[in-house]
């Protein structure tokens, strides 16, 4: 039961920090700077991959 303790306080941490990257990636898109389009991009990824990590963590529940 340790085991998933910790993994739900992984991803209790990791959901706090999707949630301040997310508003980043608002206020940099809100700039419209054309420099930042590759960034967005990764940061979009990062939150699928972070949705598909909930998805999985969901199941295991």
């Amino acid at each position: 039961m340790e085991n998933f303790t910790s993994l739900a306080q992984n991803v209790e941490d990791l959901s706090r920090q999707m949630v301040d990257l997310k508003q980043i990636k608002n206020q940099v898109a809100t700039r419209a700077e054309r420099s930042m389009d590759g960034w967005l991009e990764h940061v979009e990824g990062r939150e699928r991959e972070f949705d598909e990590i909930r998805k999985e963590f969901g199941i295991l529940r």
